[in-house]
């Protein structure tokens, strides 16, 4: 009886094993958007296959160079934040002031929302975890709809804002840029919700997708939200 328990048990976790060793036919992944249970959560690096990244290059546009971001941290308060520091010449026309820029509003949340700072740009990596065929859908949107000023001006406390200068928001599948929008070109400096498609990518364990939004010189205003949808459809 005891043997016939064992070869049961073995046949378990052999059928065990290999279930899990199968790739699913449908695989989803999602960044943005309302709560779902493919939605990303973002809270540890490298979960559900997502990785929050930051890079100090900035106002690259095209040029922008994926190879520069690193991993960020996380914080005690749940937040993703750059691992490191930048030291930028003031704004103020004339000053030859340096200040530090640590990130303080550089924030990317699991609702889609992924913005730089001054001195920072914003990426989320996807790494794909099985090979085959995959549908990728994304939408976003981004720029000055806060209100943030078209001109610099002085606060009534002296201190300099300047303009508003926009947020390049850039997409990259297998390392190759599919657009890359800046949202200061556009009318009211502002990329209204677009969306595109890119249906049966075939992909490999280890190749990514990437979205960035480069904060250009003044990293406030940009407002950039994405929404991310990435089907795994077939081998």
């Amino acid at each position: 009886m005891k043997r016939l328990l064992s070869v049961i048990l073995a046949l378990v976790l052999l059928t065990a094993l290999f279930s899990c060793a199968e790739t699913p036919d449908e695989v989803i992944y999602i960044y943005g958007g309302a709560s779902d249970p493919n939605r990303a959560k973002l809270k540890k690096m490298g979960q559900q296959s997502w990785y929050p990244m930051y890079s100090t290059q900035i106002n690259a546009g095209e040029e922008i160079d994926i190879n520069t971001f690193k991993e960020c941290m996380l914080t005690e308060t749940g937040l993703w934040k750059p691992a490191e520091e930048v030291v930028i010449t003031s704004f103020v026309p004339g000053s030859d002031d340096e200040i530090t820029f640590r990130g303080a509003w550089f924030n990317i949340r699991k609702d889609g929302f992924a913005a730089g700072d001054t001195g920072f740009s914003a990426a989320l990596k996807w790494v794909c975890e099985y090979d085959g065929t995959y549908d990728v859908h994304v939408a976003f949107s981004g720029g000055t709809s806060a209100g943030g000023p078209e001109e610099p001006y002085y606060q009534a406390d002296g201190a300099y804002i300047p303009a508003a200068d926009g947020v390049y928001m850039s997409m990259f599948i297998l390392d190759e840029m599919m657009f890359c929008v800046d949202s200061y070109s556009l009318p009211a400096h502002r990329i209204e919700q677009t969306e595109y498609d890119y249906n049966e990518i075939e992909m490999k364990a280890g190749d990514t997708v990437w979205l960035v939004a480069d904060t250009k010189e003044n990293g406030g205003w940009d407002d950039p939200w994405w929404y991310l949808r990435i089907v795994r459809t077939g081998d």
